[in-house]
């Protein structure tokens, strides 16, 4: 019975989380700067766009480039 009454305030401190404020100004999730704030959102869709599109193709260079081989 003690340790019922003992542990109930502790299970209720888990679930309840209060806002706490740093003093740091605006509370962000991450810690650093995210690279698409405050950037032109064309330039920088471009340019992702261009990453990604150039690491999918990757593989698919590969396997042309190995059947190519094979067939010569």
């Amino acid at each position: 019975m003690l340790s019922r009454a003992l542990a109930r305030p502790t299970l209720r401190q888990l679930h309840t989380t209060a806002r706490r404020s740093s003093g740091h100004g605006e509370y962000k999730h991450l810690p650093f700067r995210v690279p698409f704030q405050g950037a032109p959102p064309v330039p920088f869709g471009l340019k992702m766009i261009a990453f990604l599109s150039f690491g999918f193709s990757i593989p698919f260079v590969a396997v042309e480039y190995t059947h190519a081989k094979n067939r010569a």
